[in-house]
């Protein structure tokens, strides 16, 4: 019971220990009584739950309403019937039927049918949603090798002029794109015409997008993106003022020079004055200008042909306090262009001190001193110009101004006409100002508003086209409003079948929908017709029951349909007997539950008794110790009880028994109460009054099940099905009554997956023992340590008295 460490027996020479867990042997028995009453309890938790979970799959399998071929609450289960659909003698697909229990066996016809249809409304085929009409065509600015990309469906080409066209007409540009579109995408996805002076681009039924091309020229100059003879710094917090000092190294072409920084500045402007004053004390002026973007310092090089290094210097966070890493580095602002590649059409910026100059090539060159001389035509800046070194393309002149050379993205797609990214399918999440269809909006106020069967809608530019068909789709109005990018076209489509589910539309204000969607009616609601035995009828769905036929027409014919229906009372006689056997299942294992033997003197093992036990010995044990758990179990013996009850208590407003069709009890007493079949009965019952049957075990009572007061009566009208699944619900159900209760075996002993799983009476009752148990302990454990202190005070007094005999026998001696 403790680790503490203790010597004993030293004085006295008996063995503390031993008696000490002899002592304890004692006491520990009333903890392993309550060990073993928190065993049985689990046990008995188990063996309900054991339960529980047969009665669940007993109402799973016959009385759950997502099964109708085995529920028995319902007369689809015992729809038992042979059908054959023919026309002119042969098989049809024309119609299915679905014969229920209450169907009469018989022969039937229908002919001229013509089927319900649903009322839809769709954008006319004249128009086209999908299409894309540019404005503003640039003619002049369309010159060889620019270039844009097409993404079609997923795949992206670019598509780059091999002429100038300023001085062509649309026409041919439109003819020369219509080709190498073909080339690239196959002919007729994607179909080009003159509207108006500009270019209509069609590609019904894919997605299509119109892109400017990037360049990548910089790096054929031999440069990288955005170089340049600067440095940017990390953003400097000014919070509070900066003050440091320390030294930073500065290697310039492999000369390294220390530089010596002392800051104390209060906002960028102070410390960048400072910072320039201590680099141009150690390097001179004209090396390096101290420049900053917002609150980051920026580090030019005066000679864009230096290669620059930034590195700590004594004090490492000197450096980190500047901004910038160690190691930084400015690279030389120079490369060597690879003049084996077509110039034409190339472009890229060059930026000095934010200054864009955009650089366009409309020429092959020879050599880099043709190239630097075009560059320098265009770049119009004054002091600063292209210079060949060595072979290299570089620039002179800088005076300590910063210079950035980047790619840049052609702006051919404005010069077709279009926007950069435009898109022909409409996206559902632009605001109706921005659609797609925007142009054939007249906004009222910013506002729209329509009426769709009487029900009136309104909705401002802000409003995306998403929110239009939500809200309709949500709406009483019983229509669905879609959009289909692959036949271009939004479509109003009536939830339901039949001439009382037609379509009226009316744009009140805005032009909506007649005019922006361009919806006209394609399809009016129509209900379905034919001639049944003779009789001329109609209904508003394709699907309808007729004396209890359910009935679903799948084509439009004229000629007659035959249609058979025999019973078969085999089928339903096979499931009455597999219910019959599985609620045999049921009540034995109940009954074997409630009437197994108890044995008392067999109860669960503690730790101590296992340990001098083999496991068969073990298991063996077990099996007598859980013996009987549930014997003469009240909840059960109930359970029984009402389940055997409920089949023989007559249902009222039925004429027949479950013993007049041949179902009754066994009259073998160890069968306690299963049922036994007479077949020859049951078939016979179920030729001849098949309809009393079902209701025997369908009947369904106008007393819900909620319902406590009139329980009485609801038991009384139900049939026996009805009867079975509220017992098992009275037992099992997860969900909870009037007074928050759940089944009363869930309440019990809970169930796995559901909040009683934990909380149940027997859990709590589990945790009770454990919360004896953990006390009992802790009492044996003050226990112990109160025996061990006896005996170690006990050892103190027989030492002392042992050291004062020893005391008297040596003055004793010394007397003599």
């Amino acid at each position: 019971m403790s680790d503490m460490l203790r010597i004993t027996g030293m004085a006295s020479g008996m063995d503390t220990e031993a008696m000490i867990e002899k002592l304890m042997k004692v006491e520990r028995t009333r903890v392993d009584k309550v060990e073993q009453q928190k065993t049985y309890t689990e046990w008995k938790m188990e063996a309900y739950r054991e339960i529980g979970n047969l009665l669940r799959g007993f109402q799973d399998e016959y009385f759950n309403v997502v099964k109708p071929s085995t529920n028995f609450r319902s007369t689809s289960a015992f729809s038992a019937f042979e059908s054959s659909i023919k026309m002119n003698g042969i098989d049809t697909d024309a119609i299915s039927i679905n014969p229920s229990g209450s169907a009469n066996p018989g022969n039937y016809t229908i002919s001229n049918i013509s089927l319900a249809k649903k009322a839809i409304w769709s954008t006319d085929n004249t128009k086209s949603l999908s299409n894309m009409v540019g404005t503003s065509l640039n003619m002049a600015n369309l010159k060889q090798g620019k270039s844009f990309n097409i993404n079609l469906d997923g795949v992206e080409k670019t598509i780059t002029l091999d002429k100038d066209y300023a001085a062509l007409t649309t026409n041919d540009l439109i003819s020369d794109l219509q080709t190498k579109l073909d080339s690239a995408f196959g002919a007729g996805n994607i179909a080009l015409s003159d509207n108006g002076g500009n270019i209509q681009i069609d590609s019904v039924g894919h997605n299509l997008q119109i892109k400017n091309a990037p360049h990548t020229y910089v790096s054929s100059l031999g440069f990288k993106n955005n170089q340049s003879n600067s440095i940017l710094g990390a953003e400097i917090d000014f919070t509070n003022p900066v003050t440091f000092a320390g030294n930073i190294k500065v290697d310039i072409n492999g000369t390294e020079t220390e530089v010596a920084i002392n800051i104390n500045a209060t906002d960028i402007t102070q410390f960048t004055s400072q910072l320039q004053s201590n680099i141009d004390t150690a390097l001179g002026a004209g090396n390096i200008k101290v420049s900053n973007d917002g609150d980051k310092v920026k580090l030019i090089s005066y000679d864009t042909s230096d290669k620059v290094t930034f590195k700590s210097g004594a004090t490492d966070d000197v450096i980190s306090k500047l901004g910038i890493s160690n190691g930084a580095k400015i690279t030389k602002l120079e490369g060597i262009p690879n003049i084996d590649i077509s110039e034409i059409g190339k472009e890229f910026n060059i930026n000095i001190d934010g200054t864009d100059y955009h650089i366009d090539l409309v020429s092959d060159f020879t050599d880099v001193s043709s190239l630097v001389t075009e560059i320098n035509s265009q770049l119009t800046h004054g002091t600063i110009n292209a210079s060949v070194l060595d072979g290299k393309l570089t620039f002179i002149g800088t005076n300590g101004e910063e210079i950035k050379i980047s790619n840049s993205t052609e702006g051919i797609v404005d010069d077709l006409g279009f926007i950069d990214g435009q898109k022909n399918t409409i996206n559902l999440n632009d605001q109706l100002k921005d659609a797609k269809f925007a142009e054939g909006i007249t906004f009222v106020g910013n506002e729209i508003s329509f009426t769709i069967n009487n029900e009136s809608f309104t909705f401002n530019d802000t409003n995306t086209v998403k929110d239009v068909i939500d809200t309709v789709n949500s709406s009483n109005a019983g229509v669905n409003l879609t959009f289909n990018s692959v036949t271009d076209e939004f479509q109003l489509e009536s939830k339901q079948t039949g001439l009382m589910n037609d379509i009226t539309i009316s744009d009140d204000s805005g032009n909506f929908l007649t005019g922006a969607l361009g919806l006209v009616q394609d399809q009016s609601a129509q209900d379905a017709n034919f001639t049944f035995n003779g009789v001329t009828t109609s209904r508003s769905s394709n699907e309808f029951t007729i004396d209890g036929v359910a009935y679903t027409l799948k084509a439009e014919e004229v000629g007659e349909i035959n249609i058979s229906i025999n019973s078969n009372p085999d089928d339903t006689l096979d499931k009455i007997k597999e219910f019959v056997e599985k609620y045999n299942e049921v009540i034995s294992k109940i009954n074997g539950e409630l009437g197994e033997k108890k044995h008392r003197d067999y109860k669960p093992l503690t730790d101590e008794q296992k340990k001098e036990m083999s496991e068969k010995d073990i298991e063996l044990w077990d099996e007598k110790a859980k013996s009987g758990l549930l014997r003469s179990d009240s909840i059960l013996q109930k359970i029984t009880d009402e389940m055997r009850r409920s089949l023989y208590d007559k249902v009222e407003g039925v004429d027949i028994s479950l013993y007049d069709i041949g179902i009754k009890t066994s009259s073998n007493y160890l069968d306690k109460g299963k049922l036994v079949i007479n077949e020859t009965k049951l078939r016979q019952a179920l030729t001849d009054k098949p309809g009393d049957v079902i209701a025997l075990f369908t009947k369904d009572s106008t007393v819900d099940y909620e319902d406590s007061v009139n329980r009485s009566d609801r038991y009384r009208t139900e049939g026996l099905s009805e009867r079975l699944n509220d017992i098992l619900k009275d037992n099992i159900r997860i969900t909870r009554d009037a007074n928050g209760r759940k089944g009363i075996l869930l309440e019990k002993a809970g169930i796995e997956g559901d909040v009683t799983e934990f909380k149940n009476i027997m859990n709590e009752k589990i945790n009770d023992y454990e919360d004896r148990i953990y006390n009992l302990l802790d009492d044996l454990a003050s226990k112990e340590n109160y025996y061990y202190t006896m005996f170690a005070r006990m050892e103190k007094a027989i030492s002392q008295m042992s050291a004062q005999s020893s005391w008297l026998m040596q003055q004793t001696g010394g007397g003599m």
